[in-house]
């Protein structure tokens, strides 16, 4: 069974809204950090995307993402799959809200990139940031 997910007080939209790549436009994977085994309780994970001109380019949860991927999702892809979202070029940020299992929900989370013309971002949300809430590469 795939953890329940609930957002944290607004509906942030879909990623059916993502727009269709055009050209020049780079990825984002998005992705989990890797850890071993599985929260008990679940987690719950919000995620925007925008683009350079303050564009919405992805605003989902985890659940969703992964749902709409995997319909019928193991652990192991629930938690492994990497969600792949065309970006225009130029810099990107990302918000995440992250709420691991009973902890209390972490504070909104703002990391920035610049996705190069036809190339690829890396962005791994982290359960519990240290030095930052989600790695770009």
């Amino acid at each position: 069974m795939v953890p329940a997910l609930l957002l944290f007080g607004c509906t942030l939209g879909s990623d059916r809204d993502r727009p269709i790549a055009e050209p020049g436009d780079g990825t984002v994977l998005l992705q989990l950090e890797k850890m071993d085994g599985v929260l008990i309780e679940g987690f719950q994970l919000d995620v925007r995307i925008e683009a350079p001109d303050g564009h919405r380019v992805l605003s989902s949860t985890w659940n969703t993402l992964v749902n709409d991927l995997h319909p019928d999702s193991s652990l192991e892809e629930y938690y492994g799959s990497v969600i792949r979202t065309p970006v225009p070029a130029g810099p990107f940020v990302v918000t995440t809200v992250m709420h691991p299992g009973m902890e209390d929900e972490q504070e909104p989370c703002i990391s920035r990139g610049t996705m190069p013309k036809d190339g690829t971002a890396t962005v791994t949300v982290k359960f519990w940031p240290k030095n930052g809430c989600a790695d770009v590469q």
